[in-house]
């Protein structure tokens, strides 16, 4: 498994905003499979065994892809029509 990046680590945050984020190439005609983890940060540590997992979810980067269209074309239609 590669890992492609990660977020920065939010000390004692139950609800953190997150700054970076992670670029990922996307090619239309490839199944890329992602699979995203969260950990419970308690020390500035890098090493994820450091840490309490959480959970992780597997999905495509070509479902996000389709889900985050849905979500921009539904929030440009309430604004061009909420108005």
């Amino acid at each position: 498994m590669l890992q492609l990046g990660r977020t920065e680590m939010v000390l004692n945050n139950l609800n953190p905003n997150f700054a970076k984020s992670v670029t990922v190439d996307y090619y239309f005609e490839e199944v890329q499979k992602l699979k995203l983890q969260v950990y419970d940060v308690d020390s500035p540590s890098q090493a994820l065994q450091a840490h309490d997992f959480l959970g992780e979810v597997e999905c495509t980067l070509g479902h996000v892809s389709r889900v985050l269209m849905i979500s921009m074309s539904a929030r440009h239609r309430c604004l061009h029509f909420c108005d």
